[in-house]
């Protein structure tokens, strides 16, 4: 059974090592929100949502994704200030 998996942080970078340390499974939603978010890399084994005041996409970000065997449409929701 999926779970929600939420993590709060001031600044927050979302990249492969921030992902992998949630040690979430395939088709939990992460929650990640903070102040200041930095987006690097989205993996598509999880759902996300994604909540800041202020929102950075790195150049080049991973924000393509395509559905895998434990999540085969995953979702991103994005909320931002700025």
């Amino acid at each position: 059974m999926a779970q929600t998996i939420r993590f709060f942080r001031d600044t927050l970078s979302v990249d492969p090592a921030a992902i992998s340390a949630l040690q979430a499974s395939p088709g939990d939603t992460l929650v990640l929100t903070g102040r200041q978010v930095t987006l690097i890399a989205l993996a598509p084994e999880y759902d996300f949502v994604i909540a800041a005041d202020r929102l950075i996409v790195a150049p080049h970000a991973g924000t393509t994704l395509t559905g895998v065997a434990g999540n085969p449409s995953p979702s991103i929701t994005v909320l931002a200030l700025d």
